[in-house]
């Protein structure tokens, strides 16, 4: 009987690996767009973030005291803790200092990273990677002006490489779930199709049915 069954384990194999091969090729291929999607993401809030808060009118008169307010501290509070994606909200005078940071220790420090030399000396938006006070981040850097034009400082706005991280792994876990689901589903599929087709073969495979015709 075992002998009987050998090209039904044969298809059954075959259409497996083919199975495999384009389960695996698909899931790979979008969990690879959709991990570049997410950097893509958190670049555009990062930095979304970082010019509304550089043309805020409450944001630039803090500047131009430099010193942060109360009701404004509350407000960056406020957004750092509600919105997506966002860990840290910081904002630095044109001497290199401090004038708010999520952690009272860090504020009248000089910034740390070494990667806001543009800002300081007056830029456009841009975005980099480099180690911040404890942790490393994905920084977005752009510098704050008055109405006369001149540069107050500049604000970081940045989401930790942890918390991307975090959020790939649930992409790739999603996608895992999907490609075992899909697997199983085809596993299911290749079985019932092969054993329809040894019913409807009496058990036999081609050759010995061929046999049997040349005999008769």
């Amino acid at each position: 009987m075992g002998e009987n069954r050998t090209i039904f384990r044969k298809l059954f194999l075959s259409y497996f690996f083919i199975i495999l091969f384009v389960l695996i090729s698909v899931t790979v291929y979008m969990a690879k767009i959709q991990t570049k999607q997410i950097r893509t993401v958190i670049d555009n809030d990062i930095g979304d973030l970082a010019m509304s808060l550089a043309n805020d009118p409450m944001i630039i008169e803090s500047f131009e005291r430099k010193e942060i307010p109360d009701d404004v501290k509350k407000y960056l509070d406020t957004l750092k803790a509600n919105l997506l994606n966002i860990d840290y909200i910081v904002l630095v005078g044109n001497d290199d200092i401090r004038l708010y940071h999520p952690d009272l220790m860090q504020v009248g420090k000089k910034f740390q990273g070494g990667d806001e030399g543009p800002a300081l000396k007056g830029s456009k938006l841009y975005i980099t990677e480099a180690v911040g006070t404890s942790e490393p981040q994905r920084r977005a850097f752009i510098t704050v002006y008055n109405s006369g034009g001149e540069n107050l400082g500049f604000i970081m706005v940045s989401a930790t490489m942890n918390s991307i991280l975090f959020l790939q792994q649930q992409e790739i876990t999603k996608y895992l779930t999907i490609f075992i689901i899909a697997l199983f589903i085809g596993v299911t599929l290749i079985s019932i199709f092969s054993e329809n087709l040894n019913k409807s073969l009496l058990g036999m495979e081609p050759k010995q049915l061929s046999q049997m015709y040349l005999q008769r």
